[in-house]
This record gives structure tokens, C-alpha cells and sequence, in this order.
């Protein structure tokens, strides 16, 4: 899962996430496909990702096209 810079957090929006991981913050720093989805199904089931990207190109996993 990953974070649009400009949408709001839930710190500024006063929201919180529901979850049995709920109290969980997950730093994500991987790069590749299992490490985004990995952290993609913690935020699933509530965990608070913050998920840093190199600047303008994101984890490599967002150039792959479809399988050929």
C-alpha cells in the first residue's frame, strides 16, 4: 500500500483505521513485488504504512508492464 503525499493522514483528519493490526506502524523500504504486497496486506488489515519511494520513480515494481 502506498501513500499519496497529498492526501490528508489520518493525524490531520482526526480518522482511525479498524483492524486486528491497527496499533501496527509498518516502515516500508523495499523495492520489488513481494515487499510492496506484503506491506499492501498489513494495510489491509489495518496497519498504518508509511512507504518510502525513491524520489520520482517509486519502487521498481511500478515499471513492469503485463506478462508477454
Amino acid at each position: 500500500m502506498t501513500h499519496d503525499p497529498a492526501a490528508p493522514s489520518p493525524e490531520t483528519t482526526g480518522t482511525t483505521t479498524n483492524g486486528p493490526l491497527s496499533d501496527v506502524v509498518v516502515v516500508d523500504l523495499s523495492r520489488a513485488l513481494a515487499g510492496p504486497h506484503a506491506t499492501m496486506m498489513l494495510g489491509d488489515l489495518g496497519a498504518r504504512v508509511i512507504k518510502v519511494e525513491a524520489p520520482g520513480t517509486g519502487d521498481d515494481t511500478r515499471g513492469w508492464g503485463p506478462p508477454s
